[in-house]
């Protein structure tokens, strides 16, 4: 009963594989054929003057006029010479240039008379995003300095509104690090004498006492 049940089901499936591998085979050589031959023959109908005709068109009613410039431009026939080819071919550079600039998710130009009507606030540029983030990195500085504990930011520096926004608030690793900053770049260009200001608290205070509240 085994026997004869088992060596049907392994001739069946032995058919369907070799009738597989062969629609495989098939289905190559149209493919290759296809591929190598189906080229020149387009080249051949372009350099004759002759319309190519494609059975699926692509319809997109809703896009935008940079879409269609750029894929008309990048999708335009070979051209018969050299000079016209290198036209065809600058024609497309300058069609992506001026689509890179295009930012996606366009609104619909229906949708956008639909909206008319509604009041929006005008967007923040990128200077006052910027703007906002100096501020928010300038406070939490202030705040890091006014902390009991032994701060990490330079107070002389975040005081010194000079200098650009990372040297302004920079936090350094340790507290140690902030010391030895604060001995090589301000208390080496004063004298005993001298008063150093601390433009955040509106304090002046001498090298000795400084020092002492660096270290």
């Amino acid at each position: 009963f085994l026997k004869h049940y088992l060596s049907r089901r392994v001739t069946v499936d032995t058919q369907a594989v070799e009738r597989q591998r062969k629609r495989h085979t098939i289905l190559q050589d149209m493919k290759e054929r296809w591929e190598y031959r189906q080229p020149v023959r387009d080249v051949e109908q372009q350099l004759a003057g002759v319309e190519i005709e494609n059975d699926l068109k692509e319809v997109h009613s809703d896009r935008l006029p940079a879409q269609k410039e750029l894929v008309d431009a990048i999708w335009a026939p070979a051209g018969c010479n050299l000079e016209e080819e290198i036209q065809r071919r600058n024609k497309a550079i300058r069609a992506v240039a001026r689509y890179c600039g295009i930012e996606e998710g366009g609104m619909h130009p229906s949708r956008s008379k639909r909206l008319s009507g509604r009041i929006t606030p005008p967007g923040k540029s990128e200077a006052d995003a910027q703007l906002n983030l100096d501020e928010k990195a300038l406070e939490a500085a202030k705040v890091a300095v006014y902390k009991e504990t032994r701060s990490r930011v330079c107070f002389v520096c975040l005081g010194n509104e000079n200098l650009p926004t990372e040297l302004h608030t920079y936090s350094f690793h340790t507290s140690g690090d902030l010391s030895k900053h604060f001995k090589r770049k301000h208390l080496q260009h004063i004298k005993e004498v001298d008063q150093l200001r601390c433009n955040l608290c509106q304090m002046s205070q001498g090298q000795n006492a400084l020092t002492a509240t660096c270290i």
